[in-house]
């Protein structure tokens, strides 16, 4: 008997917000270099531009990934 299941992979990122707003994000990269994708980033609806807290500065870790039904139009673009 086997057992199997799908597996969902994604793109790590690293968000820095300083005084509430979005400063930065990058990806975890090969391993040595990061890779710096802030304006990607902010067209990711579900990552806020701002925090809702005032005077906040964090970096918060998040998986991102994306569907293939949202990724074929994607691609498809010139």
């Amino acid at each position: 008997a086997y057992v199997a299941e799908l597996k969902v992979d994604g793109v790590a990122l690293s968000l820095t917000y300083q005084d509430s707003v979005l400063q930065r994000a990058v990806t975890r990269g090969n391993g040595v270099q990061r890779y710096e994708i802030t304006a990607n980033a902010r067209t990711i609806h579900p990552i806020p531009l701002r925090l809702p807290q005032p005077h906040v500065s964090s970096q918060v870790r998040r998986e991102v990934y994306m569907t293939a039904d949202y990724f074929a139009p994607l691609n498809r673009q010139p």
